[in-house]
């Protein structure tokens, strides 16, 4: 027998409403956020990963978005500029 659980529709319910708010939102007003791996801890080691180029990767992406309406603000020339602080 199937027994809902009130508290689990309600979350569900309130995460549909969310998605559907989002997907009418204008993408200028989304805010996306992007995680970059960083191991080892410390200076130099953010967005580092083997036989990849993870800053022209990012400034790929960014760019895509930005295409798509997102504000992304300034985009630099140089995808390494995208890694400093």
């Amino acid at each position: 027998e199937i027994e809902l659980l009130p508290d689990r529709v309600d979350r569900l319910a309130e995460r549909l409403v969310r998605w559907v708010r989002l997907r009418r939102m204008p993408r200028s007003e989304r805010r996306v956020g992007v995680v970059l791996y960083g191991y080892p801890p410390g200076l130099g080691a953010a967005g580092t990963a083997a036989l990849l180029n993870v800053p022209r990767s990012l400034l790929n992406l960014l760019s895509a978005m930005q295409e798509l309406g997102y504000d992304v603000g300034e985009l630099p020339e140089d995808p390494e500029d995208l890694l400093k602080g």
